[in-house]
């Protein structure tokens, strides 16, 4: 039985097909062109087929969609008829530059049926077949990725009004405590530039005690897990005496706050900071009047002391004399009742 299993195994070893040979598949041209032209249709961007003298070949249903045309009219016609930007003139030059560098890309302006005009960007490549010459060009509405560019122009001008504005100093440090931006108010408090402050060493930028603190509340914020039970601890206060360029100091009050990406890394810290010099001044101010206070104190209570004690000596030299003179007095009145 086992000798018969054997004999299945070789043989069907023996059997075993050598690999097989594939024969490759072949597609007629008006195969390839009609597979061609259903992907090219497929595609979201404009596509256009172009000769030398501007003439649209072809356009994908993209295309004739964004234009609002059909393809028998868009075949009609030049690019100049629906990009403005081309006419006539410019496209001679701008096709000499296309043959020169075999591709280009450009932006520029499409108007629909409608007569709306939208932003786009082309890219295309030359090609010569047959001694015929002809552009293949892709075409992106960038519509909408114009006003996302705007919108956060706009959005960077006011966040660079606001910080230029604002009179706290905004720093964001990152995992070394060394800077990555520097608000205005920043530069101009510390009188360095982002990169010149970049290079510091930290024995530069703060005191030693301050530098110290610094350390302690960036090792305990950072050792903290995101979750929730500890959001209150991801932010803190920390006053902190700070070094000028020109070797004059300043104290400043800062609200910390930790950084986190999206996965829950700590990335660096969040610095609001205010100039609290004045208010460290007059503290000092009202410290040093309170010491001087409790020495006047403490003197006044000395002098009440040596006020005392002299009042009671005075008072005890008094006491004899007048005893003496009533004892003196007493006598008299008897020799003067007795004679």
């Amino acid at each position: 039985m086992v000798e018969n299993s054997l004999s299945n195994v070789k043989s069907s070893v023996k059997r075993k097909p050598g690999p097989r040979s594939f024969k490759p598949f072949k597609l007629s041209p008006e195969d390839i062109s009609a597979f061609l032209k259903s992907a090219i249709n497929k595609i979201e961007d404009y596509f256009y087929l172009v000769d030398m003298n501007g003439r649209v070949l072809y356009a994908n249903d993209s295309a004739c969609r964004g234009l609002g045309y059909s393809l028998e009219e868009i075949i009609t016609m030049k690019v100049s008829n629906f990009d403005p930007n081309y006419p006539k003139i410019v496209w001679g030059k701008f096709i000499e530059e296309v043959r020169s560098s075999g591709s280009f890309k450009v932006q520029s302006l499409h108007i629909n049926k409608s007569g709306v005009a939208f932003p786009v960007s082309i890219t295309g490549v030359y090609l010569k077949y047959k001694n015929a010459e002809y552009m293949f060009a892709f075409v992106n509405d960038i519509t909408e990725i114009n006003r996302i560019k705007e919108s956060l122009t706009e959005a960077v001008r006011m966040y660079n009004l606001l910080a230029a504005n604002m009179s706290d100093s905004v720093l964001i440090l990152d995992t070394k405590l060394q800077p990555v931006y520097m608000s205005p108010s920043a530069i101009n408090e510390r009188g360095y530039t982002l990169e010149e402050y970049k290079n510091l060493p930290l024995q530069e930028k703060y005191s030693a005690d301050s530098m110290k603190r610094v350390w302690d509340v960036w090792s305990h914020m950072k050792s903290m897990s995101p979750s929730s039970s500890a959001s209150q601890l991801m932010r803190q206060n920390l006053e902190v005496e700070c070094y000028r360029k020109d070797g004059t100091s300043y104290w400043s009050d800062n609200q910390v706050t930790l950084l986190r990406d999206e996965s829950g890394d700590v990335t660096g810290l969040l610095v609001v900071g205010r100039n609290i010099t004045e208010k460290k001044l007059n503290e000092q101010r009202i410290f040093d009047l309170n010491q001087a206070l409790n020495r006047r104190v403490f003197e006044l209570e000395a002098s009440n002391k040596e006020l005392e004690a002299f009042a009671y000596s005075v008072s005890h030299d008094m006491t004899a004399p007048l005893r003496s003179i009533n004892g003196f007095s007493q006598a008299y009145l008897k020799i003067m009742i007795m004679s």
